[in-house]
């Protein structure tokens, strides 16, 4: 389905999904769907994980507003 690592890591929280990042993980990829690791930390409801990625994606804070 083309999920990432980095995708799965955003059910572990923020730890493990900025420690990915820092290795060099993508978090603008998408899987299959056109999900990002935004999509899957707004699916978990996680508001910091969500924050962290923002800068670092394609979505607008709107699009997030919207989706929390």
């Amino acid at each position: 389905e083309g999920i990432t690592p980095l995708m799965l890591s955003c059910q572990a929280g923020i730890s493990l999904t900025s420690y990915l990042i820092s290795k060099g993980a993508h978090p603008k990829l998408k899987d299959k769907k056109g999900k990002s690791a935004l999509d899957f930390a707004i699916k978990k409801e996680d508001v910091h994980l969500c924050a962290y990625l923002l800068p670092l994606s394609d979505l607008s804070p709107f699009t997030v507003e919207a989706a929390i």
